[in-house]
């Protein structure tokens, strides 16, 4: 599945579409868990991967039991990892649960 990088949704309809507050969004981002674009005028955009990415944090912290500082050594030891050529990703998110996190935001 191709997912956008493209910046449309504003955080209002992010938050309805993820069905989260609007400040757990801001959370995520004081936190550097996400990095959101900004239009003009200051406004958060959103991309179909941002949702993605939020919805993959929500299912570390809830399903996984990891923090935010646990989501973001988990997301370097990934990096790293596919940096040496190894996918460690669906050790953390099985293959079933990131369809069913795709299916949410496309």
């Amino acid at each position: 599945m191709n997912i956008s990088n493209k910046p449309v949704y504003t955080s209002g309809v992010a938050s309805s579409i993820l069905g989260i507050n609007n400040k757990t969004l801001i959370n995520y981002e004081n936190a550097k868990l996400i990095s959101i674009k900004r239009n003009a005028k200051g406004r958060r955009l959103y991309s179909q991967q941002d949702l993605y990415n939020i919805l993959l944090i929500r299912y570390l912290m809830k399903e996984k039991g990891l923090t935010m500082k646990g989501i973001k050594l988990a997301k370097k030891l990934v990096n790293a990892a596919k940096k040496k050529g190894a996918d460690i990703f669906n050790l953390l998110v099985p293959p079933k649960i990131e369809q069913k996190l795709l299916k949410k935001v496309i």
